[in-house]
């Protein structure tokens, strides 16, 4: 393998977030974290409400990339 075929390995970049697990707060010590990230709207204010307000009520936290 080439450094061009390492290069069409990579995934492109976007703005997506994928939600992967839900879980209680405070499951995952801060310490095994790479990078925490709080977010906000992006355009979509509607969904992103929906979604926090979902995330509260159930009472779980998102682990996301």
């Amino acid at each position: 393998m080439d450094a061009d075929d390492l290069a069409s390995l990579a995934p492109k970049p976007s703005r997506t977030i994928e939600i992967s697990h839900f879980v209680a707060p405070n499951a995952v010590e801060p310490v095994w974290y790479e990078r925490p990230y709080y977010l906000g709207p992006d355009g979509d204010d509607e969904s992103y409400f929906a979604l926090a307000a979902a995330l509260e009520q159930r009472g779980v936290e998102g682990i996301a990339r």
